[in-house]
Order: structure tokens, then C-alpha cells, then sequence
């Protein structure tokens, strides 16, 4: 009986002969999108020693963690299949295909392997990498090296869109790649490939820009009236695959998801920026390039103004987005976290000073909120919002001259700031100057005519100084605008009352009620016109109501 060495060994070696032989047959038989036949894929191995290497021990101590992680991966592959030829391990075909192109070294090209690849390698490994902003930084730079920008982008948005696990790491790497299964097939691509003998580049210059234009097609076609707000980049996959409804992302996730099917058909990608709006650079062949705007097909994409920049920029400008996301939507812990993890990655990001500014102004932290502002405008004096934010700050310290100022900044620094005259109006109500406030707040309803704030702001400010019918105008235009807007339709009950009318009190109380349920301020004003009225049952009723909601109201 031939003992289990002697086995393995004669394994491996009858192995080698047979890798060396199948390796003829490479890329030929693989699918004509895999990235090994658009590259022009040539056997790596050499032998040393009676044996197929792909490194020598010098060779692989010289390499980066991902690069030894993918050899060594290599090697496992070689190792099930020399247990398989020792009768050790049963394989079936598809596994032992696929076992015999790792061992011959050549990559996967489907992004779920490709994922997978890279997770095993300890140091590239989600919760690792995004335990601190150095090693995501040089974790997506060792996978660009080694695996190329096409992945690296998917790896990295996808750990930003919060993918920490191996399953949802290859749950999405399958959708990336039935996005570009879905383009590839299509007539005008799929022909073409056929072709491909010696990788992309030995295609005809037309073939090339003809299948560039059919993806751009594509994948124009599925974001067509869908690109809005910044999404994370697994909500855009979803949305071009119909997983979700509504929009597909902005320009990021447009830029990021072009530039990956772009790179899985092997052609080179830059990126430029200007006014944080994302153009594309494509090799076409050695001397021509075309450029793209991924959201107009069909626009001119002129880079007089615009900046080269690198992957690292982009991911910096996801995560910016993100913060900004956070910050819109009020939650302020998270937006902060994220905007610190930008300065992480840039420490010279005005823009993430200014969004961490805004965050712990919502976390009432106003002078902190006022140090990174000043930060942010060291850094890029410029920025026109940040000063608005810093209002915004100075308003919680009830330091109105200074807030005061700091809108006047916003409002010279930019034409038509509706948002920081309303700001200003309301400091300018707090400093005193009522006149001037009605002023600013005039202003930003004509730059804005629907807006419902400020609208809203004008009518308090009558109402303060018993100008009711001014008030009532002004609480009417916010309620035209915002039907919901339990607080307007109060105060314009508020008015109303004030005047001495009471049915259109009443009517305006009940309307703030049927917006909001719970609102215990409108049911006891209710009750109070119920009663002036002469209808003690329902104002009873009404009173009840107020307290079951709010029992504090007559203590």
C-alpha cells in the first residue's frame, strides 16, 4: 500500500505536467468577457526544482499582503487538485474547472470571487479595513495594484455603503457582475467579443469606440430621470437591477458604477472633477481618448477648469456625501462620525470641516461647531455655506451680532441665499431690529416663493406685534405650501383669535389637529373657542382631549 506522501507527491507531480499542458488551452475556453481574455492572459508558472511556481521564495517574500494571499490561494487550488488526483477529494466538473484556473493562475473575473479574494487576505477584510482610515486607504490601494481600479472601486464603495460581511460582499458582487452581464450581452457588445483573440487592445479602433458607445447606451438607459440625491453604492446596483424604485444615485454613484463596467472591459479610466460634478477619461486605444459626462450622454465635457483625480478622491467625495446625507436629514451623530472619517482620509477637506461644523451645531455644541468652521475657511476661504452654519452656531449662544454677521458673509458670497436671509431675519427678530427682520424675510420669499419657513417666520413676527392680518396672510402662503404644517395652521389660529373670529380660529385649530393628531396645544385652544362659542360639551371634550395628550397643561 503506497502510503499518503508518496501519493501526494506523485500527485503533484503528474499535476504540473498536466497544468503545463492544460495551460495551452487558456484563455481560449474561458468566457469571452472574462477579464483574463480581454487582458490578453499569458501563463505565469515557470518550473523550479521539478515543479510549477509562480513566485520563487525571494519573489514572494517581495510581495504585498494581497499579492502573497492571492499566490497563496493559487496554491490551495493546486493542493485540492492534487488531493483530487490522489483520491483523496471527490470534485465535480464546474469545481474542478474552476480549480485548474486558479492553480494555472489566472484570476477570477466575476467581481463575487473577485471579493471573496480579497476578504481572505486578514489585512484587506472588511471590519479590518474600516477599523481606522489608514488601512482603507492603503488596503483600496493594494487592491487597485493587484486586482485593478474596476474592483478596487466596488470593494471600497461597497465597505461604505456599510457591507461588512463575506455573504453580502458576494451577495453584491453578484449584482455588480449581472449589471455587466446584462450590457455585455446586448447585440452591439456581445458581437464584437466574439472577436477577441490577443485581448482588447487587438480589436479594430471602431470596434472599440463602437462597443464603449453601446455601453454608454446602456448604461445611460438605466439611469435615465432616476439621478437625484447620493446613494450608497448598494442602492445604486439595486436600482439599475430594478431592485428598488426611485432614484439611482448622483453623480458619484453614476461615475463609480461607469467606471467599473468601463474597467471589467479592460479599458483604462481617469477621472476628472469640477464643481464636485464627475467626468470620465477612457482610453480608447494608445493615442485617443473619449470623454463622458455620466449624466448627460450627449453633452460636451469640457476639463478647462477640472481636476485630475485619483480613486482615494473618490471614495473621499462618497463618504463627503454621505456626511452631507446624514447632516440633511438631522442625524447629526452619524454625519459627524462620517465627516471625521473624511478628515482622516484628507485632513485638508474645508468641505467636511464645514459638515462637522453643521453636525455639532445639531448636537448643540456650538463652539466646537464654530472652531472647525473657522478651520474650514482657513482652509478654503471661498466656501460660502460654511458661513451660515456658523450662524447657525452663534445662534445657540444667543450671540446675535455675531450671527448677524456671519448670514451678511453667506448672503455677499452668494446671490440669491434664501435660506440665509431667512436666518438672518430670525437673528435680527432676536437682536431687536423687527424692521429689518420683515426686510430679510421679504427677500427670501421673493428668491423663494414657496418658502414655507420663511413664510412662517413672517407671520409669528406679525403675530408678535398683534399685526393679525398681516399674520394670517403670511400663515396662509405657508400652509399653501405645506398642507401638514400643523404649526402654521396653530399660529394662524392664533391670529385668528386674536382678530375676534372665531369660526376661522376654530377651523384653524381643527386643521392643525387633522395634520397632527397629538397636537395638545390646538385641542386646548379648541376648547377655548368651543367655549367663547357657547358649546361646553365639545369644549369639555376638546380640554380632555389636551390633557390626555398632555397632562402637564393644568398643573
Amino acid at each position: 500500500m503506497v502510503s499518503l506522501p508518496i501519493k501526494m507527491g506523485l500527485a503533484v507531480r503528474r499535476l504540473d505536467v498536466e497544468l503545463s499542458k492544460r495551460a495551452k488551452d487558456y484563455p481560449a475556453v474561458l468566457p469571452v468577457t472574462h477579464l483574463s481574455v480581454l487582458q490578453g492572459w499569458e501563463f505565469p508558472l515557470k518550473w523550479a526544482g521539478g515543479v510549477l511556481i509562480r513566485h520563487t521564495s525571494e519573489e514572494f517574500s517581495g510581495l504585498g499582503p494581497l499579492g502573497k494571499q492571492l499566490d497563496v490561494n493559487r496554491a490551495h487550488a493546486e493542493a485540492r487538485l492534487a488531493l483530487a488526483r490522489a483520491g483523496e477529494l471527490g470534485l465535480n466538473e464546474d469545481e474542478e474547472e474552476w480549480l485548474f484556473q486558479r492553480a494555472l493562475g489566472i484570476l477570477p473575473s466575476d467581481e463575487d470571487r473577485r471579493f471573496v479574494e480579497i476578504a481572505s487576505c486578514i489585512l484587506l477584510e472588511p471590519n479590518y479595513m474600516t477599523s481606522s482610515t489608514q488601512r482603507y486607504t492603503r488596503g483600496i490601494a493594494a487592491i487597485e495594484e493587484a486586482l485593478g481600479q474596476a474592483t478596487a472601486l466596488g470593494y471600497g464603495f461597497l465597505l461604505m455603503a456599510g457591507v461588512r460581511s463575506v455573504a453580502d460582499l458576494v451577495k453584491y458582487g453578484m449584482r455588480l457582475q449581472q449589471v455587466f452581464d446584462n450590457i455585455t450581452r446586448r447585440h452591439l457588445i456581445a458581437g464584437r467579443l466574439e472577436s477577441v483573440k490577443k485581448g482588447i487592445r487587438g480589436l479594430p479602433h471602431g470596434d472599440r469606440r463602437k462597443m464603449l458607445e453601446a455601453m454608454r447606451e446602456q448604461l445611460w438607459q438605466g439611469r435615465q430621470g432616476k439621478v437625484g440625491r447620493y446613494l450608497p453604492l448598494t442602492q445604486v446596483i439595486d436600482g439599475y437591477l430594478k431592485l428598488r424604485k426611485g432614484v439611482i444615485g448622483d453623480a458619484v454613484g453614476a461615475a463609480v458604477l461607469d467606471s467599473i463596467m468601463v474597467g471589467k472591459l479592460s479599458f483604462p479610466v481617469r477621472h476628472f472633477i469640477r464643481d464636485r460634478h464627475f467626468y470620465l477619461e477612457i482610453g480608447v486605444s494608445m493615442r485617443l481618448v473619449e470623454y463622458w459626462d455620466p449624466l448627460d450622454p450627449h453633452g460636451r465635457v469640457s476639463l478647462g477648469a477640472a481636476r485630475k483625480v485619483r480613486l482615494s478622491d473618490l471614495l473621499v467625495e462618497g463618504y463627503l456625501r454621505m456626511a452631507q446625507g446624514y447632516s440633511a436629514v438631522s442625524s447629526y451623530v452619524h454625519g459627524a462620525r462620517v465627516a471625521r472619517w473624511v478628515l482622516g482620509m484628507y485632513p485638508g477637506s474645508a468641505e467636511a470641516y464645514e459638515v462637522l461644523g453643521q453636525c455639532l451645531s445639531g448636537q448643540q455644541r456650538p463652539r466646537e461647531a464654530i472652531e472647525v468652521c473657522d478651520r474650514a475657511v482657513h482652509l478654503n476661504p471661498k466656501l460660502v455655506d460654511v458661513h451660515l452654519v456658523k450662524g447657525n452656531a452663534y445662534a445657540l449662544l444667543d450671540r446675535w451680532p455675531e450671527a448677524i454677521e456671519s448670514y451678511k458673509k453667506a448672503i455677499s458670497r452668494r446671490t440669491g441665499y434664501a435660506e440665509a436671509y431667512n436666518n438672518l431675519g430670525l437673528a435680527l427678530v432676536r437682536n431687536g431690529e423687527p424692521d429689518r427682520a420683515l426686510g430679510a424675510y421679504r427677500e427670501a420669499v421673493r428668491i423663494r416663493p414657496g418658502y414655507v419657513e420663511a413664510h412662517y417666520n413672517t407671520g409669528n413676527l406679525h403675530l408678535e406685534r398683534k399685526e393679525y392680518d398681516r399674520a394670517i396672510e403670511a400663515y396662509q402662503r405657508a400652509v399653501q405650501h405645506s398642507p401638514r404644517f400643523a404649526g402654521a395652521y396653530y399660529n394662524l389660529g392664533q391670529a385668528y383669535y386674536g382678530k375676534g373670529e372665531l369660526k376661522a380660529a376654530l377651523e384653524a385649530y381643527q386643521a392643525a389637529a387633522r395634520a397632527n393628531p397629538k397636537h395638545a396645544g390646538a385641542w386646548h385652544n379648541m376648547g377655548i373657542v368651543y367655549r367663547d362659542l357657547g358649546e361646553k360639551e365639545r369644549a369639555v371634550e376638546a380640554i380632555e382631549k389636551a390633557v390626555e395628550l398632555n397632562p402637564m397643561l393644568f398643573r
